[in-house]
């Protein structure tokens, strides 16, 4: 773990000495909004994990478990704080280090794939009760989520938090840093703003409706006045591939899965919601939700095998006939002397 953790050092460094005070900035506003939001997601992840460790006395078996590890589960949170700034900061400054440009062949891969643009065949859907779900799973469960899985990997014992934390360091810096800068992109709620045309003119129309989300058209304007003022503050930075919603419920269903079966059939079925929110409220195409499930699955996978050192299948199959045909000979063993037979007086 000392390893991973002078990894996250060298990602907020980067992010503080190269944008120091956009860097400050997000880190007060994160500190702040993470002091108001954690402890009752706290309290309930306690809650959760004191009746799982202790049906008949949850209180119980939450201050045992508290109490076996109040500095790591501090240092867990603390670090992901410094590295959630360093992420944002590095995500309000795609456009300095890479010009959007992605976006034109993005949208002509999605039509391809689907027949079409697959925001028309989501609109089809009655649009009221469809924009509710959607801001109610994309806008306030996705955070809850995000946050109490990480507070019950603080909590909790085993190789399976050192693996969740690596995954969740190479999913941050892969899928949220390198690859949304290389291929830098704004997303179809943004593509006329930035590269003119009217492409998506009428998905911008039907989140505008009133009966469209409403956190869409807000948050879109809060985007595009941080973005004009160059200003870096929290949740800012607009970046389409891959999509950071879908990669971090990805993350999280393996890992729920991976506890407790139980809790993978909710958890993917989450994902299949984020994936369709982020395409009906054009914050992304369809195909960036596509490679963040395929990048992130890949990094779960090579995590398992430095982490928990589990082997490739093929190995485990070869492995008993090799042993058979390579053990040494070894002398048969004698067989017993037969009985001697009794002769009849």
């Amino acid at each position: 773990m000392k390893f991973l953790g002078l990894c996250c050092a060298a990602y907020i460094g980067v992010a503080a000495v190269a944008f120091p005070g956009a860097y400050a900035g997000v880190l007060s506003q994160f500190a702040l909004v993470f002091a108001l939001s954690l402890p009752p997601v706290f309290a309930v992840i306690a809650g959760v994990v004191g009746f799982v460790d202790n049906p008949a006395a949850p209180l119980r078996g939450a201050r045992r478990r508290l109490g076996q590890m109040p500095w790591r589960a501090a240092k867990i949170i603390l670090t992901f704080i410094l590295c959630v700034a360093a992420y944002s900061t590095f995500k309000t400054n795609i456009p300095n280090l890479v010009p959007h440009h992605a976006d034109p062949w993005l949208a002509d891969w999605d039509e391809f794939l689907h027949g079409g643009a697959p925001w028309r065949l989501l609109h089809a859907l009655p649009q009221r009760p469809t924009s509710a779900i959607v801001d109610f799973f994309y806008s306030i469960v996705w955070f809850a989520q995000w946050f109490g899985v990480l507070l019950l990997v603080a909590m909790w014992e085993g190789r399976e938090r050192k693996r969740y934390l690596w995954a969740l360091a190479f999913t941050t810096l892969v899928v949220g840093t390198l690859m949304a800068v290389i291929f830098s992109s704004v997303g179809p709620i943004f593509y006329d703003r930035f590269y003119g045309g009217d492409r998506f003119a009428e998905l911008v129309s039907a989140l505008e409706a009133g009966d469209g989300p409403r956190s869409v058209p807000r948050f879109a304007r809060y985007l595009l006045a941080s973005y004009d003022d160059n200003v870096a503050a929290f949740g800012t930075g607009i970046s389409a591939m891959p999509s950071m919603h879908v990669a971090i419920a990805t993350l999280n269903a393996l890992f729920l899965g991976c506890r407790e079966r139980s809790l993978g059939v909710p958890a993917w079925i989450f994902v299949a919601i984020i994936q369709f929110g982020s395409v009906y409220t054009g914050w992304h195409y369809a195909i960036d939700g596509y490679v963040s499930i395929a990048i992130v699955m890949a990094i779960w996978w090579l995590t398992g095998l430095f982490v928990l050192k589990t082997k490739p299948v093929a190995r485990v199959l070869v492995k008993p006939a090799v042993a058979r045909t390579s053990a040494p000979n070894r002398p048969a063993k004698p067989l017993a002397p037969a009985a001697p037979k009794l002769l009849n007086s």
